[in-house]
């Protein structure tokens, strides 16, 4: 038609507009139309979600990023029970597994106090003294630091005086410093002035 022209869309408009007055001004490839948003810095509002970082992916869409920054930990509830068991580690830094040993009897005394005192006797060695480094401590100032030596080995028990200062007694017996002595059921055992009744479990 003389004096218009037809713009993309179809539309006819006077040839003396540079542009159809029927489009959107401005109009732009699709790709150029999309929001893009890069480079945006965290705000240090937490109430807000924050919008940084963002790039156009191959399709042209527009990425946007969370900021997970000011993301809180759970707080300690104190009216919540937490259970947790420690794992013991080795001076390596690898755990180191918990061997407990087999209890294999008792050792009991009326001396120490008058409604009875028992003493585990486990798998292996079981020092006797008055130090508390020992495994069956007993209070008793005729007691040596490291007074004797009770030992269960495949189900058998031995004693023996370790050097004591008073000796070490088995039935009334002393016993010769570390010479190992058989232990029956039964068998009464005094370090000192405390006497104590052997029993095994088994």
């Amino acid at each position: 038609m003389d004096g218009l022209k037809q713009c993309e869309k179809g539309h006819f408009f006077e040839d003396n507009l540079d542009s159809c007055p029927h489009c959107p001004k401005g109009s732009a490839k699709a790709d150029e139309k999309k929001t893009q948003i890069q480079g945006g810095q965290p705000k240090n509002d937490p109430t807000k979600t924050e919008i940084f970082g963002g790039g156009v992916n191959q399709e042209g869409e527009t990425e946007v990023k969370r900021n997970d920054s000011n993301k809180k930990e759970p707080s300690f509830d104190p009216l919540k029970t937490t259970i947790s068991s420690p794992t013991p580690t080795s001076d390596n830094g690898e755990t180191a597994k918990v061997s407990r040993r087999k209890l294999k009897g008792w050792i009991v005394t009326y001396d120490i106090a008058d409604y009875g005192v028992d003493f585990k006797i486990v798998e292996g060695r079981n020092s006797i003294g008055q130090k508390a480094s020992n495994d069956i401590t007993v209070d008793d100032t005729e007691v040596s630091g490291m007074h004797a030596v009770l030992l269960c080995k495949n189900d058998k028990f031995m004693i023996s005086d370790e050097m004591s200062t008073n000796g070490t007694f088995v039935n009334g017996e002393e016993l010769q410093p570390r010479a190992p002595f058989n232990l029956n059921d039964g068998d009464k055992i005094k370090v000192g002035h405390t006497e104590f009744l052997f029993k095994t479990s088994f």
